[in-house]
């Protein structure tokens, strides 16, 4: 039987990084460099083993694949990929979605997000991990450069990079300081993700007490089923 601990490691056959989630990642960013794997798991013809320890390496200039330990140490494996994202490195990251976590506030919010619904079944697992995942992007810092806009919490970074992935993707109008991410749902096309917390934060600003704002965003907001194309809630804050 599969370990179903949270603290399991990206370096075991149980808990490999789904193939098909690689692929198509894969199929867009042309990895260089797998920054934290095994010989058996390895999904680049260069990587880096716990004896060679990855963040003791440079990672620059090379678009890096990271999936990284999932214990303790995953916080130090998140600021190495921010870090080294500033130096030149492109770093995609596959980790739990832990958003009341302190390395996601301060360096995962920093990156382009985006949320995977459901649950992943890793490696060759029967069953579904017990938390959900997200792809996180660590641009490398010369894309800012280059006249590309930087991705980022509510800013136009994450509208350019939506409507190059899904152009009739669904947004809001009046939340853009809700925008937080991109994220898709199991088979379909790259939507919006909007926190649910900052959609009320922007009806109260109108005007709207918490409870009038509630009620408002349930019924014209969150009701509101559009098709495949219809924006991702999330609660970031508990």
């Amino acid at each position: 039987m599969a370990d179903q601990s949270v603290h399991f490691s990206s370096a075991t056959n149980e808990w490999a990084t789904p193939q098909a989630l690689f692929d198509s990642l894969n199929d867009k960013w042309h990895f260089d460099l797998d920054v934290c794997a095994t010989p058996q798991n390895a999904k680049c013809v260069k990587y880096f083993t716990e004896q060679e320890d990855g963040l003791a390496q440079p990672w620059s200039p090379y678009v890096c694949w990271m999936n990284p330990p999932y214990g303790r140490a995953i916080k130090h494996w998140i600021k190495k990929a921010y870090d080294e994202s500033q130096r030149g490195a492109t770093v995609v990251c596959l980790i739990p979605s832990r958003t009341d976590t302190s390395y996601w506030h301060d360096y995962v919010m920093r990156g382009d997000v985006e949320f995977i619904r459901g649950r992943l079944k890793f490696g060759d697992a029967k069953n579904s991990a017990p938390f959900p995942s997200a792809i996180v992007v660590f641009h490398r810092a010369a894309r800012q450069s280059d006249g590309a806009v930087p991705t980022g919490r509510g800013d136009g970074g994450t509208k350019l990079r939506l409507s190059e992935a899904n152009p009739d993707a669904i947004l809001w109008d009046g939340f853009d300081d809700a925008l937080v991410g991109v994220g898709y749902r199991c088979g379909m096309e790259y939507v919006a993700v909007y926190d649910r917390d900052k959609c009320l934060e922007v009806l109260m600003d109108q005007g709207l007490s918490l409870d009038d704002a509630e009620e408002y965003f349930s019924y014209n907001v969150e009701g509101a089923y559009a098709g495949e194309c219809t924006p991702i809630i999330v609660s970031l804050h508990g």
